[in-house]
Order: C-alpha cells, then sequence, then structure tokens
C-alpha cells in the first residue's frame, strides 16, 4: 500500500460498567483514528465517565441502557461508518490499549483483498512473545484492535447478532474468508489487552492460567462455539479441533482452580442445550 493514500478510519470501543481505566486506554489510540464512537452497554450510565468523556474531541457516545450484546454495538459503529463514508472500523475492548503506532502498523499492509488487519495480542499479566514472526495469513483474529475493511463488512453483512458474545470473532471473519476476504496477522503491532481474569496455579508441576470468566460468559462461549463447530467444521477442521481442545481445557482449570464450579458447569450444560434448540440472543 501506498503511504500517500489516505484513507478514513473510525473507531469503536464497546464498554460494559467500565472503570476509569477506559479513558486513558482510549487516549492511546484515539489520535490514531478520524473518528471515535463509544457505545455503553451497561444499563446504568456512568455520569463520571460520561463527562470524562466529553472532554474528548471527535467522539460520538451511544448508550444502549440495556445489554445489546458486542455484535450490536460493533454493528452500530459499522452502519454509521458506512454512512458516514468512513474506508475503516477499528475495533477495541474497553479494557485494550494501543501502542502508539498500532494503526499504522496495519493499515500499511492494507489490500483491497484484504478483509481483517489484526495485532498481535500481548496479555497485560501474563505477556507472551507471538507464535508468528512474519506478516501471516491466518483463518481468524480476535476483535479487539482489528482494522476492519468496511466494504468486505458490507458485502458479508457485519458481525452476526444472534450470537450477541463470544466467537463473533471466528464467524465474522470465516465470512470474511468465504467471501474472498485475507485476515492477516501483523506480529510487530502489539495491543495489550486482558482476557478475563486470569490467575496462575501450578497442579501436577506444570502452571496453568484459568481465566475465571462468570458462569453467563461461559454459556455464550459454549453456546456459541457448538455452533461455529457445527457451521464451519469441514472448511477449518484444524481450528476447531483446536479450539475444542481449549473448551475442555477450560473445563479442567473450571473443575480444578476457579470458585463456583457447580453454576459454572451448569451455564455450559445449558449452553449445549439451547445450541441443540437453536436458541440463540440475549440469555435472559
Amino acid at each position: 500500500m501506498s503511504l500517500d493514500i489516505k484513507y478514513s478510519i473510525c473507531g469503536v470501543v464497546v464498554c460494559f460498567y467500565p472503570d476509569t481505566s477506559v479513558v486513558s486506554n482510549i487516549k492511546s489510540y484515539i489520535h490514531q483514528v478520524d473518528f471515535l464512537i463509544i457505545v455503553d452497554n451497561s444499563e446504568i450510565e456512568n455520569r463520571e465517565l460520561l463527562s470524562e468523556f466529553i472532554k474528548l474531541e471527535s467522539v460520538k457516545y451511544i448508550w444502549n441502557k440495556s445489554n445489546q450484546g458486542l455484535a450490536y454495538a460493533l454493528n452500530q459503529a459499522g452502519n454509521y461508518a458506512l454512512k458516514n463514508n468512513y474506508d475503516f472500523l477499528f475495533t477495541v475492548d474497553q479494557d485494550s490499549d494501543a501502542t502508539k503506532e498500532l494503526v499504522e502498523q496495519l493499515i500499511v499492509h492494507f489490500s483491497p483483498s484484504i478483509g481483517v488487519i489484526a495485532p498481535h495480542h500481548q496479555n497485560k499479566k501474563f505477556p507472551k512473545n507471538s507464535d508468528l514472526k512474519l506478516v501471516s495469513e491466518v483463518p481468524m483474529a480476535m476483535t479487539s484492535g482489528n482494522l476492519v475493511n468496511l466494504k468486505a463488512y458490507q458485502q458479508i453483512g457485519g458481525f452476526d447478532e444472534k450470537l450477541f458474545i463470544d466467537f463473533i470473532d471466528y464467524d465474522f471473519c470465516f465470512r470474511m474468508n468465504l467471501n474472498g476476504y485475507k485476515v492477516l496477522s501483523i506480529p510487530e503491532a502489539i495491543l495489550y489487552h486482558n482476557l478475563g481474569n486470569i490467575s496462575k496455579h501450578m497442579l501436577f508441576g506444570r502452571y496453568f492460567h484459568p481465566t475465571n470468566h462468570s458462569a453467563k460468559r461461559l454459556y455464550y462461549r459454549i453456546r456459541n462455539s457448538a455452533y461455529v463447530f457445527r457451521m464451519y467444521k469441514s472448511l477449518y477442521p484444524e481450528v476447531i479441533w483446536h479450539e475444542k481442545k481449549k473448551i475442555l481445557k477450560i473445563v479442567f482449570k473450571i473443575i480444578f482452580f476457579e470458585k463456583e464450579k457447580l453454576k459454572k458447569m451448569y451455564m455450559i450444560c445449558l449452553g449445549i442445550v439451547h445450541f441443540l434448540r437453536s436458541r440463540y440472543g440475549k440469555y435472559e
């Protein structure tokens, strides 16, 4: 890509009961986008944080008054960006902060055949180098820190809102691939990110790092993973097999290390039941 080409970028950060750290996180990347949409899925509006958001330039704040789901919130921003003729959507979680040249490191690799350009996610508590050494085409990428080609986004129909949260990134990237668009991973582009509330434990001489997600979050993860496994198992068998093993590891860590074991195992079973009954959307 020629750096002489000027692309317009709309950022979006989706919040759910954020703490004050979201402001400093936003300041790490707001200067890297032309406009930022803050979508708040919290049921109670945080007036203190809202007063901080108002101080920021080129920002639109949307309070949904209830948790409409990550996919819905991302589509709110995607549709706004399309309506206002932006070229890219930069998607960020509330607990993510960016290195100062992240977006530039991503966009330099753009070509019209690319649907998503993703950074390396560096966990704040337990940092780990990327397994990739070179820019690589990958089957999928986590949503936070991605630069999404809005033409491709529009063509595939955006994020699937029935999944609500969890595995929407798998489904989104797989549909990008099926429509002829590539997903790129850029290992030198770093996004600092938290995944759940990771803790560290030793068992059998090995360290384990459970994420300690809530029971409800595990419900979505299991239900939606089963949906993605069924939809794409013939197209991405290696990825699906890898993810199935990750699910088994999650269950193992719940049993040995996490609190509320029975509640979490119940919600995992309920997620399976709702998948079998094709019950999607928000769990209530």
